[in-house]
């Protein structure tokens, strides 16, 4: 078990070192779904604002390791939204 969370945490080491910040990964995942970074701040449930935020949030917290506090500011939704989209 701990041999797997050591590879966890030196994969999202490296994902760090290779550049990926909240706005390069904003970038890559509103491209992969069709929206607008600037429409991020626009409030909405159960559409494609929403699901963009929720990736967002899963690959930020999960993927790459950050904290779910830069990112709820980032994109004007509470730490609550971000932690349930992270699961």
């Amino acid at each position: 078990m701990l041999e797997k969370d050591n590879l966890s945490i030196n994969e999202k080491w490296l994902k760090r070192q290779a550049g990926w910040n909240l706005e390069k990964l904003v970038d890559v995942v509103c491209q992969f779904v069709s929206v607008k970074p600037a429409d991020l701040l626009m409030m909405g449930r159960n559409n494609n604002l929403s699901i963009t935020k929720a990736l967002i949030g899963y690959w930020r917290t999960q993927v790459i390791g950050f904290a779910a506090t830069d990112i709820a500011i980032h994109l004007a939704v509470s730490q609550l939204a971000i932690s349930k989209a992270s699961k």
